[in-house]
């Protein structure tokens, strides 16, 4: 933020003026602070119901937005997420076949 005082008549003469003038200049900072709270999901079912509220919640925000109108995008489609589908279940765990290497054995050095 910029300010400028100065005396009335005297700071607005052409090459002098600035000696009855007074700049500053502000600034301001503004720290963006973000609190995460971490929540254990221990099986598949309390996952798919935590993730699917969040999920709701979202994108029901955004369909009021859509039937609001927002100021910032008028005459603008405003997109809504598709409606929530379970996750998927994951592939197995990769397991090599045959036989495991040994821990005992030594190391070979490649020169």
């Amino acid at each position: 933020m910029e300010g400028e005082q100065k005396v009335p008549g005297l700071g607005d003469i052409p090459l002098v003026g600035w000696l009855f003038k007074y700049k500053s200049v502000r600034k301001t900072k503004t720290n963006l602070m973000a609190f995460i709270r971490p929540v254990i999901l221990k099986n598949r079912t309390i996952q798919n119901q935590y993730t699917s509220r969040k999920y709701n919640y979202l994108r029901e925000m955004q369909m009021v937005e859509q039937k609001e109108g927002l100021t910032l995008f008028r005459n603008k489609e405003i997109p809504v997420m598709e409606e929530f589908a379970a996750i998927p279940p994951l592939p197995p765990v990769y397991r090599p076949a045959g036989r495991q290497p040994d821990i005992d054995a030594p190391s070979q050095e490649i020169n």
